[in-house]
Order: C-alpha cells, then structure tokens, then sequence
C-alpha cells in the first residue's frame, strides 16, 4: 500500500514531520529505530518485519543522522554534561559505595562492593583515561573521504528513487 501524498519539508531542516518526529524520539527519548517509526509514521496493519526495515532504511539516510546528532549534541549542551562531568559522577559514585563500613561483629567492609566495582570500571572506560582500551589510530586522507561522501551520495539517491517508485 502507497501513499499517493507529498510530504512537506520544513524550510530550515529539509525535514518532513514525520521524519523530525523519528529523529526526535532516537535522540531524546531514546527509542530504537522501529519504536521511533511507529510513533512517527501512521503503520496501520504493517507487519514487524516490514516496520524493522523500513525504520531502518529512514535510520541510514544521511539527513535523518546528521538531524539526530544535531539534537542529542543540544541536548547535551542544555544539560552541560561532558566527559568530565560523567568522570566525576562515576568518582563520587565509587567513593559513596566504596566506603567502609562497620558491622556489629567489628568487621569493616565496603557498602556496596558491587555498585563501587562498577563506578570503577566506569572510570576505568572514561574517554580520557582507557585503561581497558588500547588506543587505535586511524587516518582518513582525503581521497577515502571523497570516495565515501560519493557513496553515501549513491545511496541516498538510490533510496529516493526507490522511495518515489513505491
């Protein structure tokens, strides 16, 4: 079943509603990409199967990632959380749990071990330290990001030919 009307774009994103709605419900509430399709487009009797993808096919263009980034990157801002903020949080969540404590027997022994453990290996993982990661550096020279801007070009033009074929 095809719909037969034209979406309308706003002027400033080049977004439909729907597809403003979709990026939305990623970046801010974040829904997966077939929950986010539902809540944005009308998917009367459409099968899982047929949701999946199609949410996914929307998921890939390169608009609709650019839209989402775009909103969790002002999110973040709003909110002023950065690497450092979400370093000190895991700080102060170890040193809570890590705490002695001391029972009625004498014995000392953390809070909660478990909660300390894993505020550590946050801290462990954090961007700036990465003491569980080894560090991997990869170049991108000019003619690999021409040839991948190329490809996304290909792929968008071949998913909105698709989509004006439906």
């Amino acid at each position: 079943m095809t719909d037969n009307v034209v979406a309308i774009r706003d002027t400033v994103t080049g977004m439909t509603p729907q597809e403003e709605i979709f990026c939305q419900r990623i970046a801010l509430f974040n829904d997966n990409a077939s929950q986010a399709y539902k809540e944005a487009y009308s998917c009367g009797n459409r099968r899982r199967g047929t949701i999946l993808a199609l949410a996914g096919k929307l998921r890939k263009k390169n608009h609709i990632q650019v839209r989402i980034l775009e909103l969790r990157n002002a999110r973040i801002a709003r909110m002023n959380i950065d690497a450092d903020w979400v370093l000190q949080q895991a700080a102060k969540g170890y040193l809570l749990n890590a705490a002695p404590l001391i029972d009625e027997q004498g014995n000392v022994q953390m809070i909660n071990a478990s909660a300390a453990t894993k505020f550590l290996d946050q801290v462990g993982k954090h961007v700036d330290i990465q003491a569980f990661k080894e560090k991997v550096e990869l170049e991108v020279g000019p003619d690999l990001a021409a040839i991948m801007t190329a490809a996304r070009t290909r792929l968008e033009q071949r998913d909105e030919k698709t989509v004006s074929e439906q």
